[in-house]
């Protein structure tokens, strides 16, 4: 087993997307009127199957659902066929053939994370199999007990005889992971919206991501390695499933000598400063003066790409907002926003909303620092 690959897996930002890999196409078949084709096969392939094959361990920990997300993904891999998450899914697949514990952990979170009509459509792909499986509903740990399933599996009974099992009930269901971080608790969606928030990009990843002229722009601050530099970067991701049209949130701070220039490009606002405030100058005169802070918002569409570079402009087009006014075939969009503090000495914060999965994407090409975890050998 490779402690890099497990890690890989099984930090919280990987096991969210995973997981959010395996949901798109759960939902997408659950809109069919008829199971897959070749269906039977597979399931007669799994019950032949090695205990700690990939396709047993799914079902094993996550039930049928888990398993048949698996199927379905995997199959959707090895065709030709475009779909959304393709270019994820198809490293993930082989990487958790040579991962049983991250397999047991994501089937595990997996089955959690089905709502009741998902799964409810799914489970009628189960009629027709033989033998029948059952909607098995994994355990949820928590500090002192185990909860466990009351439905058998449609396996023979498992060999518990090489794990440590005090703790939990004698029954011939699902068994617990061989091992699961604390960190993988991951709880249900909070309508508030739960937040990572990411800090301090990689330098050379935002000189690599930005054009110049705007990467120049950004504030640098002390690394925490000696005679390291980082950029002022931030990025707010959901920590829970999201809600179909989450988001990913951006904040670039700007330094104060730039920032009239990226202003004026932007929002078409001549931003000054005078006696050491900074102040808005609008067309017949007249000033705007942050008390304490102002936000500036419509930004001309046609100015983004240019300063931002075509990964960035690609993200921002993603989000939930700019679709919307895309829709509405409006000139000017909200998804790029400046807040300006009145003392002209400090920085303008520029904000960009952008798609859940290129934002995701991009949050981890710019903060490349490891995550604190531990990952057995």
């Amino acid at each position: 087993m490779s402690s890099q690959n497990l890690h890989d897996l099984l930090n919280p930002m990987s096991l969210r997307n995973s997981i959010l890999l395996f949901l798109e196409q759960l939902k997408r078949h659950a809109s069919h009127k008829r199971a897959p084709k070749g269906i039977q096969g597979w399931w007669t392939v799994t019950n032949q199957a090695d205990e700690r094959s990939t396709e047993r361990i799914f079902l094993t920990f996550g039930g049928f659902i888990a398993w048949f997300a698996y199927q379905v993904t995997r199959q959707a891999v090895r065709s030709t066929r475009h779909f959304r998450g393709r270019a994820e899914c198809k490293p993930l697949i082989p990487k958790l053939e040579t991962e049983p514990s991250a397999c047991e952990i994501l089937a595990l979170q997996l089955n959690k994370h089905v709502d009741d009509r998902l799964r409810f459509n799914i489970m009628r792909f189960s009629n027709k199999l033989k033998p029948k499986p059952k909607d098995v509903t994994p355990y949820i740990q928590n500090n002192t007990h185990c909860e466990m399933a009351n439905d058998a599996d449609a396996f023979p009974p498992l060999d518990f005889s090489t794990l440590n099992i005090s703790s939990v009930p004698q029954l011939e269901v699902p068994r617990q992971p061989t091992w699961e971080p604390d960190y993988l608790d991951i709880p249900e969606w909070n309508p508030e919206g739960e937040q990572a928030v990411k800090k301090n990009a990689s330098l050379s990843a935002v000189t690599t991501l930005f054009p110049s002229h705007f990467s120049d722009a950004i504030v640098r601050n002390p690394g925490e390695a000696e005679n390291s530099t980082v950029a002022s970067i931030s990025m707010s991701l959901p920590t829970t499933l999201p809600k179909e049209n989450a988001g990913v949130s951006m904040t670039v701070e700007i330094s104060c000598e730039k920032a009239s220039k990226i202003c004026q490009i932007l929002f078409d606002a001549h931003l000054g400063t005078k006696a050491g405030v900074w102040y808005i100058c609008l067309p017949g005169g007249a000033e705007l003066v942050p008390n304490p802070k102002l936000t500036l918002e419509n930004c001309n569409r046609t100015a983004i790409a240019s300063m931002f570079g075509p990964e960035i402009t690609n993200a921002i087009c993603k989000s939930p907002m700019y679709v919307e006014e895309d829709r509405l075939r409006l000139f000017r969009t909200k998804c790029v926003s400046a807040t300006i503090s009145r003392e002209a000495k400090d920085s303008v914060f520029i904000d960009l909303a952008q798609g859940l999965w290129e934002g995701t994407e991009i949050s981890e090409k710019l903060f490349l620092r490891p995550l604190n975890c531990s990952i057995p050998e």
